[in-house]
């Protein structure tokens, strides 16, 4: 069919449409201009503008700010409500509602934002603050809403004022705290959560730390009842006598009478306890009755709960059969003889280990006495040597000094008393003794017996109970004798050349003409010396109506030998004539001397018994510039003595560096000479840090001493000479020796406290040839140690410094700059034999500006107990004492020591004057708790005594285990063998004594272990010179017995006893995680603690064992106590190095003030709760009233040493039952 044609046109076609929602697809759309376009899909093509267009309308089409409600709102800022309402359209939220509310001083709004779906997520803010008009509130409520729902955005840019600053200064605060019902609800589930978990953390904590709990048996019980003679007291009251509660006038009897009883007691009991404890006060009434009822009530007749059978452990010990205890050997000696009977060979072999070790130390003191004596010596084959020294002849055997030498004088009688010292001497070097000994004089003395200090002979013995005098003994006086002058000889005229030597005249005037002399003497001059002898010489032919008695004090032990030795052949004269020398454990004096030279400690030691120092002419105290707390309180002492007294006793100071201003104001002005010796030494050049040709940039200070020290000892190694490097502790020293020691032409050298004498004596000998030596030192090597060969000094000008805070009553020890006049010190160590350099790290200015110019007094940086202690030997209160000083201390210091000395049981509870026991504290050359360790260990026996000798010798003492890198593995192997052989538990301090016995007298043997043969022989000397003091207190008696074992576990366990007594308050608390079990065959099984994960606690404050200490990788501790001699405070760490586990009983018996509190089941010791154990009713008073006696005793010991003989009383045989067994048996 043909179609039909339209009007002549022809039809077009539709275009094709672009349908796409979004994103075209079909190709049909063309290509967007420009951002700013959008699609219309009614017209099919992109209308709008692009965005800078728009921009550009906008800035044309801008009106300015407008103003809305009083606010001035710019075109490109909002208010806060628009931003609300953004964000609630954006998070698909219902609209923001608000709420308005008048309040008398304006009008607030409360802003919700609703929840769709859970009403109580509905979104409330309302601000505290109040406002003008509404619009006002509403925005800040607005506000304050954001501040919830989008506070970390920066909404300050879009945000006009005042709102800006209320958004950046957050000054709105709501009404509550939450702003929905479920956010509280959901805080108050997280707080129950949190509280949950705490006390689920508290009870894990105290199932696996509870109270230490203290056992006794039921036969033990008995036993201590009997001996405290305790009346058992029943029912013999009326039965109408239970009326009389009722009766009772004070209510608080009434109270405590019918508590008592509700607590299961009859009343004729209560009434009993009542009238028995009627004494104490009303709030500890309660206690105080329970406290009586358990200990005088039958146990069959306690009521529940204060019954002990059952809630004590009774043990049944079964016991070794008679015949196999008659087979064992009974003693020390018998077992050894039977282990030389079955292996010989090895006996063989050990004899000829110690005859070899005897021999070499013979030798050494052979070698010591030629160089200080002449000596003729012949060898006698099969025997050993003889020697002749000064009149006197000396048979050395082989064997030497297990075999005692012989000495031979013209005189029998002299010959008898050398005989006796040798023998006295036994295993000891006692060469020496034996060539300074002096035929002793029949006449009597001139002064008379005094007080002995450090006697060497053991005193009578009393068996009668009755008081007696305190003890004393007849010794020579310090000096007889006047001084003799000078015998020529070659050092003569070494002295000549001294600069000392002009100013010999001018020292006589003013020493004559002035009370107190200060001598500011430059390093070399000679003044240590020369001047003693310029006074001892002056007018000694003439004046002899007047005998010269002069006492040298110097600050260290070292100091005062090598001096006196030095003098003592500058005159040509044995040391112990003329010349004597008196430190702690040596003495050479005799009823010659004139001249000695001592240590500090020794001349107060010596003004305790002595206030005035009777005989006495001069004084001298040398290197006073280093302030230590012993010559701050000699000066104290010496100023304020009698003023007869001062008017004939001259005191000389004398110092390298001496801050003048403050002496001659301590001193009267008009009474005071003044003199200045050159120095003989050669200049130094000081040149500082910006002098130094160094690489620029930051370096630490280890880097840069490292950098300088390779710089001058190039130079030192073309004119020849060392190179000393002065760095702040014994670490660095380690790490740029380590440094150094990779350079082949350079011969590095440690130097400091702790190493060995040997490793010491490296840094004096010269360096090999080819090499440069460099010694890398603490602040050891500022003044009592010289190197003759150094020409450089590398100064870091820093040095680790021990300081104490008085707060804390804790020791510190902290890296800091040192001081002006310490620098100079170290200066001077480079221009001992020619022109020398110093090359310090800091620049001119800061060395100027923050390095003090004298050194901090010791004073300020030790805990005072010494000083209060001194202060109160000679009836002076601590506190006015300390005034007296020439920089008095901090009184909280004082106060701490005082109170320190209150709990050793020194100072008296009520007033401050020293007890009994404080008095023969004082007389002992040692710390106050380091006595009581001894008197206690005497107390207890002669194997106590032994062992807390050794460990009060040793704590006072340097270290005796070495602390290089390399010995590390040796001392850990050494007090792990030492630990297993004598079974001595968990103690450092025990294996001091033990290490002591094993190894002293055997350098070899020392230095196989890693243990300082120095240190030994220094804790010899300190031992034999406590133990002196101790018979002359009179607290050793012939008739003392033995109340432990001889060694053993059961020695140890008292010993650790002893050390705990000494050291409370000294007390640790071990506090273990939670408890983690294991699984096995018979059920879970708890597994102890990780060594890191145990946490030790000083009161409140958490501290660290140092890893230098045996029990660091302990895991197990039976008891969660422990004490300690040392803690210090190490650079912001709280730092143990040595602790002891202590037991429940040693703190219970030789603790502080105990408290039992029978209704809790507890007993405290101190004046908290801190240190507490559980323990049943009946056993915590048994222990109180135990302690009471047990106190008595040792109060009526100290009162009367002689007298009484605690070792045989029944209480202390109880006292150690307790401690060998924890109440078992």
């Amino acid at each position: 069919m043909p179609t039909k044609k339209s009007g002549g046109k022809k039809e077009v076609a539709a275009a094709p449409r672009c349908e796409c929602p979004s994103r075209c697809t079909c190709g049909i759309r063309p290509e967007r201009p420009s951002h700013g376009h959008k699609w219309d899909g009614d017209q099919q093509k992109w209308v709008g503008r692009g965005a800078r267009e728009q921009r550009v309308a906008a800035k044309l089409t801008d009106t300015g700010p407008r103003e809305a409600d009083g606010v001035k709102v710019e075109t490109w800022q909002k208010l806060p409500w628009a931003i609300l309402s953004e964000y609630c359209q954006r998070e698909k939220r219902p609209k923001p509602t608000w709420h308005p509310t008048a309040r008398g001083d304006g009008i607030r709004a409360r802003v919700v934002l609703a929840d769709k779906k859970r009403k109580d997520k509905d979104l409330a803010f309302c601000p505290n603050e109040a406002f003008e008009s509404e619009a006002i509130a509403k925005e800040a409520a607005a506000l304050l809403a954001l501040h919830h729902v989008q506070g970390d955005l920066p909404l300050e840019r879009k945000l006009p004022e005042p709102f800006k600053t209320m958004w950046t200064d957050k000054r709105l605060t709501a009404t509550r705290a939450f702003a929905s019902r479920a956010e509280r609800e959901q805080h108050a589930r997280a707080q129950t959560a949190k509280r949950n978990a705490a006390t689920a953390r508290r009870e894990a904590y105290e199932r696996a730390n509870p109270d230490a709990k203290v056992y006794m048996a039921r036969r033990v019980r008995e036993d201590l009842r009997a001996l405290l003679s305790v009346e058992t007291r029943g029912d013999d009251y009326d039965d109408d006598e239970a009326d009389e509660i009722d009766d009772l006038g004070e209510e608080e009897d009434r109270h405590a009478a019918s508590h008592v009883v509700a607590l299961g007691f009859s009343p004729v009991r209560a009434l009993a306890a009542l009238r028995a404890t009627s004494s104490t006060a009303p709030r500890e009434r309660v206690e105080a009755m329970l406290s009586w009822l358990c200990l005088h009530t039958p146990e069959e007749e306690l009521p529940d709960g204060f019954d002990p059978d059952g809630a004590n452990l009774d043990v049944v010990v079964v016991a070794t059969p008679k015949k196999k205890k008659k087979e064992l050997p009974k003693t020390a000696d018998e077992a050894k003889r039977l282990w030389m009977e079955c292996h010989p060979d090895a006996a063989a072999a050990r004899c000829v280990d110690d005859l070899g070790q005897w021999r070499e130390d013979a030798a050494e003191e052979i070698e010591a006495l030629r160089l200080s004596c002449d000596v003729d010596e012949i060898q006698l084959p099969g025997f050993g040597t003889a020697l002749g020294v000064n009149g006197t002849t000396l048979l050395v055997p082989y064997a030497y000094p297990a075999v005692p030498a012989a000495a031979v004088r013209a005189s029998e009688a002299a010959t008898k008393q050398l005989s006796a010292l040798a023998r006295e001497r036994l295993d000891e070097p006692a060469l020496f003794e034996l060539c300074a000994f002096e035929e002793e004089e029949e006449e009597e003395e001139e002064e008379g017996p005094v007080v002995v200090v450090t006697p060497r002979t053991s005193t009578a013995t009393a068996t009668t109970a009755a008081p007696q005098q305190p003890h004393t003994q007849r010794r020579s006086s310090w000096w007889e004798a006047p001084g003799v002058a000078a015998s020529e000889s070659p050092a003569s005229e070494e002295r000549s050349r001294l600069p000392a030597a002009a100013a010999a005249d001018e020292v006589r005037r003013l020493v004559g003409r002035h009370r107190v002399v200060l001598i500011e003497g430059g390093t070399g001059c000679g003044k240590t010396t020369q001047i003693p002898q310029f006074l001892l010489e002056d007018g000694a032919p003439k004046k002899k109506k007047k005998k010269k008695k002069i006492v040298v004090a110097q600050p260290r032990r070292l100091a005062a030998i090598g001096v006196a030795g030095r003098v003592a052949d500058e005159r040509g004269e044995r040391l112990g004539s003329t010349v004597g020398c008196m430190v702690r454990g040596e003495s050479h004096a005799s009823q010659h001397t004139a001249l000695l030279f001592c240590t500090t400690g020794v001349v107060l030691q010596r003004l305790r018994q002595d206030p005035e120092l009777k005989g006495v002419t001069h004084v001298i105290v040398d290197e006073v510039h280093e302030r230590s707390l012993d010559a701050d309180i000699l000066l104290a002492l010496l100023k304020n003595m009698d003023s007869e007294r001062r008017r004939h006793l001259k005191v000389v100071l004398m110092s390298a560096t001496l801050d003048t201003s403050k002496f001659l104001s301590y001193f009267d002005d008009d009474d005071v000479g003044r003199l200045e010796i050159p120095g003989r030494t050669f200049p130094v050049d000081v040149r500082y840090l910006d002098e130094l040709p160094i690489v620029a940039g930051k370096k630490p200070m280890l880097a840069l001493a490292k950098e300088v020290a390779l710089q001058v000892a190039e130079k030192a190694a073309s004119e020849g000479g060392a190179v000393l490097v002065f760095v702040a502790s014994i670490g660095d020293v380690s790490r740029l020796v380590g440094d150094l020691g990779k350079f082949e032409w350079i011969a590095a050298r440690p130097l400091h406290g702790s190493l060995a004498a040997a490793a010491q004596r490296q840094a004096f000998s010269r360096a090999p040839t080819g090499k440069v030596k460099v010694v890398v030192s603490t602040n050891v090597a500022e003044t009592s140690i010289t190197i003759p060969d150094i020409t450089v000094v590398v100064d870091t000008c820093r040095a680790n410094v021990a300081g104490f805070d008085a707060a804390k009553n804790l020791p510190c020890l902290s890296e800091t700059w040192i001081a002006r006049d310490s620098a100079d010190q170290r200066k001077g160590r480079a221009g001992r034999v020619r022109r020398g350099e110093c090359c310090r790290l800091v620049t001119r200015q800061f060395f100027e500006d923050h390095l003090a110019p004298h050194s901090t007094p010791e004073i300020a940086r030790v805990s005072l107990e010494s000083l209060a202690i001194q202060a109160l030997s000679t009836r002076t209160s601590p506190a006015a004492f300390s005034r007296r000083l020439i920089d008095p201390p901090d009184p909280r210091a004082v106060d701490a020591a005082v109170d320190a000395l209150r709990v050793t049981g020194a100072v008296d509870d009520e007033e401050d004057r020293l007890t009994a026991l404080g008095t023969h504290l004082a007389a002992l050359p040692c710390a106050a708790r380091l006595g009581k360790l001894v008197l206690l260990g005497a107390a207890l026996g002669s194997n106590t005594r032994d062992a807390a000798l050794t460990i009060a010798a040793g704590l006072s003492c340097r270290p005796v285990w070495r602390s290089g890198p390399d010995e590390r593995q040796k001392v850990d192997a050494t007090k792990k063998q030492l630990r297993a052989e004598s079974q001595c538990g968990r103690s450092d301090h025990a294996l001091v004594a033990l290490a002591f016995d094993a190894f002293a007298g055997s350098r070899k043997l020392c230095e196989a272990r890693g243990v300082s043969f120095d240190a030994l022989e220094e804790i010899r000397k300190a031992r034999r010179q406590l133990d002196d003091g101790l018979k002359a207190l009179g607290f050793v008696n012939s008739t003392t017995a033995a109340t432990v074992p001889g060694s053993g576990p059961g020695l140890w366990r008292v010993v650790r006893a002893l050390v705990a007594a000494a050291l409370y308050p000294r007390v640790l608390k071990i506090e273990k995680p939670r408890t983690r079990y294991a699984e096995s065959a018979s059920g879970a099984v708890a597994v102890d603690a990780k060594a890191k994960e145990l946490r030790f606690f000083r009161r409140q404050e958490r501290v660290f064992l140092h890893p230098a200490s045996a029990t660091f990788g302990e895991r197990a501790w039976p008891s969660p106590w422990a004490v300690y001699n040392e803690c210090t405070d190490l650079h912001g760490k709280m730092t143990v190095r040595d602790c002891s586990e202590a037991s429940p009983y040693a703190l219970l018996l030789f603790g502080g003030r105990l408290t039992p509190i029978p209704s809790r089941g507890l007993i405290t010791v101190g004046e908290n709760d801190w240190l507490r154990f559980s323990a049943h009713p009946r056993v915590a008073v048994i222990v109180a009233a135990l302690r009471i006696q047990f106190d008595a005793l040792l109060a009526a010991k100290t009162a009367t040493p002689m007298a009484v003989d605690t070792s045989a009383n029944p209480i202390t045989h109880a006292i150690v039952r307790l401690l060998l067994h924890d109440g078992f048996s």
